[in-house]
Formats: C-alpha cells, sequence, structure tokens
C-alpha cells in the first residue's frame, strides 16, 4: 500500500469530505476510488485564499471593452444598413480595441495560472495593461467624436 492511499485513508477517516466528482461523503473510506462515481482521489494541499483579485479585475477590463467595442460596432451595422453611416474612419477605435480584446480575452484565461504566479507588480502591471486596452480606446472614440 503506497504512503499516498495511507495518508488519504488516514484523513478521511476523521473527515467528511465530499467526492470533487459526485458530491458522495467519504468519510471512512478504505482505498482511493469514490465508491459512488468510480473515479481516483488523491489528497493535496491547497489555498486557503487564492490570489484572484488581479485575475478577476483584468479579465472584467477586457470583457467590457469586448462586449462595448461589439455592441458598438454592431449597432453601427444596423446605422449603415439603414443609410446613416457617416464614415469607417470613426470605427478605428473600436475595431482596433474589439480586436486587442477579442486576442487578449483568451489569452488572459489560458495563462490565468501564470498570472497568478507572477510577482504582484506584473500581475498588477498585466491587469492595468487590460484596463488601458479598454480604457483608451474609449477615450479615443470620444476624442473622435468630440473633434
Amino acid at each position: 500500500m503506497s504512503d499516498e492511499r495511507l495518508f488519504l485513508e488516514h484523513y478521511l477517516s476523521e473527515q467528511d469530505v465530499p467526492c470533487p466528482g459526485c458530491g458522495y461523503n467519504l468519510r471512512g473510506l478504505k482505498g482511493a476510488e469514490c465508491p459512488e462515481c468510480g473515479q481516483a482521489l488523491r489528497l493535496n494541499v491547497g489555498l486557503v485564499e487564492p490570489r484572484l483579485a488581479s485575475f478577476i479585475m483584468g479579465l472584467i477590463g477586457l470583457v467590457l471593452g469586448l462586449g462595448f467595442h461589439f455592441i458598438l460596432l454592431g449597432l453601427t451595422a444596423l446605422v449603415a444598413m439603414n443609410g446613416g453611416f457617416g464614415g469607417w474612419h470613426d470605427l478605428w477605435p473600436s475595431l482596433v480595441g474589439g480586436l486587442l480584446a477579442l486576442v487578449g480575452t483568451p489569452a488572459w484565461i489560458i495563462r490565468r495560472k501564470e498570472i497568478q504566479r507572477a510577482n504582484r507588480a506584473t500581475t498588477w502591471g498585466l491587469v492595468a495593461l487590460c484596463w488601458f486596452i479598454t480604457l483608451g480606446s474609449v477615450g479615443w472614440l470620444v476624442a473622435i467624436i468630440l473633434s
């Protein structure tokens, strides 16, 4: 019998712990498999409070930009279909901001663990970049509209 299995059995002999797969109470389990769903189990250490604030803030910044710019592009397309369109030069901020957010959002999600492992200055710098993409492109759009 492996040490991992012994540690798991000892831990579960005294704890009410649900199976992460099906929710079955594993208290008193002998073995390393859930009797309900049959999935293999292991004992591991988790963070008490994972650093998610920076990841979530960056994701919000990107998704807000993505939503704003694509809604704006959709509305512009509707106006263009009705013949009331002023010109494509006014759309550059939304095209650039929307494209950066479209590429940045999945990259941000895929690289989540690397972002969380980076030092705080790097992580929050990346968050600032996410918000700069959104706010910068919106500011650029406002400047074009007001000029």
